[in-house]
């Protein structure tokens, strides 16, 4: 027998989308049922804390540019 699992869907949001140095963002995971492991890369380096493993993190920005947010969810499966 072969059990194939579904994968988590993988939907994010983050407010405020623009602002000024120091700008705080809450990302959130948009899909509360479907994943149970969260692996976000907020896309700056350069940051002491630029990953978190929370569904729905906040992150301060204090150098200005444009930053792309990243986000790798597992389910219980393991997918």
């Amino acid at each position: 027998m072969i059990t194939v699992n579904p994968l988590p869907v993988v939907n994010f949001s983050a407010l405020p989308a623009e602002g000024c140095v120091p700008q705080l963002v809450a990302v959130t995971y948009n899909e509360a049922t479907s994943g149970n492991t969260f692996a976000w890369d907020f896309g700056d380096a350069a940051s002491n804390s630029n990953t978190s493993n929370s569904n729905a993190p906040d992150h301060v920005y204090e150098t200005p540019g444009l930053y792309t947010v990243s986000l790798i969810v597992s389910n219980s499966f393991g997918c």
